[in-house]
């Protein structure tokens, strides 16, 4: 049968308007997804390679991993990164901002050194963080 007839036959009505409006919002879901501010899964090689990056610049002051070998020595200890990961209104763009400026804000005014990362080192240490958002 023609998809046309399908759809002009009433009995069949309402069963083709709902997959005809799943295929849609199926194909719109990534749309969707980004006009909502989600953003796509981090890409593992830039997690491990950021991991390793945040372990060797990131520990004396915060905890980048579970399994890092030695706790912060900064008394109190900066946000965990997991912390930072689930903070309200973080996203890729704030965290490349807050990478590659001034790190000081209202949580830590002037505490934070302001390392000079490059853009790899910038992209890698965002999927990272971004890897350890709790589901929400």
């Amino acid at each position: 049968m023609d998809p046309i007839e399908v759809m002009r036959d009433h009995r069949k009505g309402n069963t083709v308007r709902k997959l005809v409006l799943l295929g849609i919002l199926a194909a719109l879901n990534p749309a969707l997804a980004f006009a909502a501010g989600a953003e796509k899964a981090p890409d593992a090689g830039d997690v491990s390679a950021g991991r390793d990056l945040a372990l060797s610049l990131c520990t004396p002051c915060h905890v980048v991993s579970r399994d890092q070998e030695r706790p912060p020595i900064l008394r109190p200890p900066a946000p965990s990164f997991r912390v930072i990961a689930d903070k309200q209104g973080i996203s890729a763009e704030s965290l490349r901002t807050f990478l590659s400026t001034t790190h000081s804000t209202i949580d830590t005014p002037g505490n934070m050194p302001n390392p000079s990362l490059s853009e790899d080192q910038i992209r890698v240490l965002v999927s990272y963080i971004l890897s350890l958002r709790s589901s929400r």
